[in-house]
Formats: C-alpha cells, structure tokens, sequence
C-alpha cells in the first residue's frame, strides 16, 4: 500500500540521477512545499506500508530495498498487517541487498506510520493506493474515521466489486485482494461510499494481457539489478503457479487450458491438439512461457497518477454516483484502457530504473527497446481521442484486438501529448 502527496501550488525540478527517477522525497507540512507538486505528478510515495503472508517485515524489508536501489532511501517504509499464513517461494526474497535491510533501524510499524502520515497531512491532499490486503486501511478508517475523510482525497484499489442489480448494494468479489481479508476489504468499500471518500477500483477483468518479454528484454541486456529481479519474480512465480494449479489450490477458472491461453500464448485449439491438459507438475513449465501477464497493480496506480489518469475519462458508465460522490468502478472488459498505454508508461520507467542503477541511456543493448533520447514524455496527460484509441489498436470500450495468441507489436506508437511530461 502506498500513499501519494496530494497536489500543491508551484513546482520543482530534480536531478533524478542524485535523487533516482522521483523527486527528492519530502512530507506534507502546514505551509505548502514546492516539491509537492512534482512529487505528486510523478507519484513519489509519501510512505509505504507491506504487509500480510505472516511475513510483513521480510515484505517491508523487500520494499526499503526497493526504495535504496531506486534513491528513494529516506520513503519511510511500515510493517503492514500480518494477513495469511503463505509460504514464500525463495525468489521472492532474491533482491540485492534485501538482507541488509535492518528492521529495528531501517523499518516502522505500519498502522503508526499510517496514522502519522494522516495527521500531518493537508486536509484532502493524501492519494491512497492498496495493491495488497485492504484490512490496513480498514483499521485506519476504523482507528479515526474523522481524520481518514478530512485527509483522504482519493483511494484507488485492486480489488472488485459486485452486485445484484442496479437497486442492489455493492460488495467485495472474490479477487484475491479481496480474499486475503474480506471483512476488511467489505469495511473500505462500505465506508468510501458512506462517508463520500472517492474511489477508483480496478477489477481483474478490466486490465489488458501485457507482453512477458518486456521485463525480460531489459533484464537480460542490461546488468540492473531491479530490472533482473523483476523478470525473475515474474517468470519463477509463474513456475510456482503452475504448481499451485496442480495441486488444485486455485480457483476453478483458473485451469490448465487458462494458464497455457495467459502465459503461454497458446490458443483453445493449439492447447486440445498438443495434450496439454496432460502436463503434471513435473512438467518443466517454462519452456513453455512466452505469453501475457496482466498488470493488475500497476492500472490501479495508473487510476490516479496525474500522469495517466485522465485515460479513463471516456468510458460511459465507469463513474458510479453513491450519496452525491462519483466513483471510478473499472469492473469489466469494456472498461480496458489499450495495452500499448501500459507498454509505453512501463519501457519508459524501466530505461528510467535502468539509467538510475546502472548508468547509460538505459536501453537494452539487444532486441526492442526504447530508442535514445528524453524518456517519460511521451505519456498523454490529457484523455486519448476515439481516434487515437483506433491508431492504438483500442476500441471504443477501450478492449485491445490483439489476441492471446498471436504475438505482441515490436513497438506500440508513441502517445502524443500536450506537454512533456517526466515521471
């Protein structure tokens, strides 16, 4: 979970290759910091909290070393809710440096920091983002429901909704973030629409199949050591989850046909003539993994960066009013952004992250990548056209044409803008 400054009046500039690719870090106070505001269009954190699996330090610990490699060492980093037991697949933990976080001196008791974090804030100036369990913020609302409505201006979730029908109330569905703490996610949605607290809720179903190959690209053409853990935790948890799903510990959408359709780029005909649904867990997998991956996390933060929030402006029915306050409820297919606007965010951070840890122009060496030059300004800040939702591939529902099957572009065309933009 993460929380964002809100917005304030002037701005600065930074020299990202002191600071990394964010701003300098700095708190909200009384009277208005100049850094406030890149701070807030670039979506510097304020604070992180990690939490749940029963291992919410080594989570935290995995998060501060995050934060080092990326300069942003002085983002108080919180020990989150302790959440479901889970066992750790030894990936996870494989960052550089993780085991040099300390946690008596480097680390914070999460629901402290939290409320800490609400108290010094500037009244509606705090932008909320829960990727994990939503019982920390539940507790928070539950702690000083005064102070979280004061302070808050918007929360954006990974999560679901459901309901009935139109005349029905709205309740947690069965996504995984959901599930960790469904008591908790109920006590969020339930107050948010209460108390008029704003939210944007991204659901499973309105996030597009991103390219694997992305991460992997910059991994093995570069030496960054962010960079190769993330193309190892994505590829190694698909490993692990394909053993879950033999075991029988996944949902029962979830099946054979499912994983190989997602991540192995392999259509319902392909998968029946193959045998597929005969490979155990003995199976090596990752022969096999060459196809889509679904940026769950990162559409939800995408809802509320300044940056790349006004993306889902058009969709008709996405903003739900409850009790005189609309609600951004991203809940279905017709509610997907195209994918060629989360492949052009991502490469540019990734050459970002790369230059900042490793030096050079951060583009891998070998296969697609970004080209030379100033990277983050080719990121609309204003809402794609219809007609650039057309030259993108997208539709009016904003759903991506390319199929599961076939491979992905080399390059998606850049996104025009009305002002250079850096994140």
């Amino acid at each position: 979970s993460g929380l964002l400054p809100g917005r304030a009046e002037g701005g600065a500039s930074a020299d990202r290759h002191k600071h990394g690719p964010w701003p300098r870090p700095g708190r909200h106070k009384d009277d208005p910091d100049p850094c406030d505001a890149a701070q807030a269009e670039r979506g510097q954190p304020a604070a992180v909290i990690c939490s749940g699996g029963q291992q919410p330090e080594k989570r935290a610990a995995l998060g501060k070393c995050l934060l080092n490699h990326l300069g942003e060492s002085n983002v108080p980093v919180g020990i989150g809710s302790r959440g479901k037991e889970y066992s750790a697949q030894p990936h996870e933990y494989l960052l550089e440096g993780h085991g040099q976080v300390r946690e008596d001196a480097d680390l914070v008791e999460g629901h402290a920091l939290l409320m800490q974090i609400l108290r010094e804030a500037r009244p509606k100036s705090l932008t909320m983002v829960c990727v994990a369990s939503l019982r920390d913020f539940a507790d928070a609302m539950l702690a000083d429901p005064d102070l979280f409505v004061a302070k808050v201006a918007v929360v954006a979730i990974q999560g679901g909704l459901e309901r009935d029908d139109e005349d029905s109330p709205w309740r947690p569905d069965t996504s995984v973030n959901n599930m960790f703490d469904i008591e908790g996610a109920a006590h969020v949605y339930q107050f948010c629409f209460e108390r008029g607290v704003p939210m944007t809720v991204t659901s499973r179903l309105a996030v597009p199949l991103l390219p694997m190959q992305l991460a992997r690209s910059f991994a093995e053409s570069t030496n960054c050591p962010v960079m190769t853990y993330l193309a190892n935790a994505q590829f190694l948890g698909l490993k692990g989850l394909w053993q879950k799903l033999c075991e029988g510990k996944l949902p029962a959408r979830c099946n054979k046909q499912w994983y190989f359709e997602t991540f192995c780029g392999i259509n319902a005909d392909h998968f029946a003539a193959k045998g597929y649904d005969t490979f155990g867990a003995e199976i090596d997998i990752a022969q096999y993994l060459n196809g889509f991956v679904k940026p769950y996390d990162v559409l939800a933060l995408m809802t509320v960066l300044p940056l790349t929030r006004t993306f889902f402006n058009e969709f008709e029915g996405a903003q739900v009013v409850v009790n005189g306050v609309s609600h951004l409820l991203l809940l279905n297919l017709s509610f997907t952004i195209p994918v060629s606007f989360v492949i052009n965010l991502l490469r540019d951070i990734y050459v970002e992250v790369v230059q900042f840890t490793v030096g050079g122009d951060g583009a891998p060496r070998k296969g697609e990548g970004p080209t030379k030059g100033p990277r983050l300004n080719r990121i609309a800040q204003d809402a794609p056209s219809a007609e650039r939702r057309a030259a993108s591939g997208g539709t009016r529902g904003g759903g991506c044409k390319e199929s599961r099957g076939s491979p992905p572009p080399n390059r998606p065309p850049p996104l025009n803008h009305a002002e250079p933009v850096s994140l």
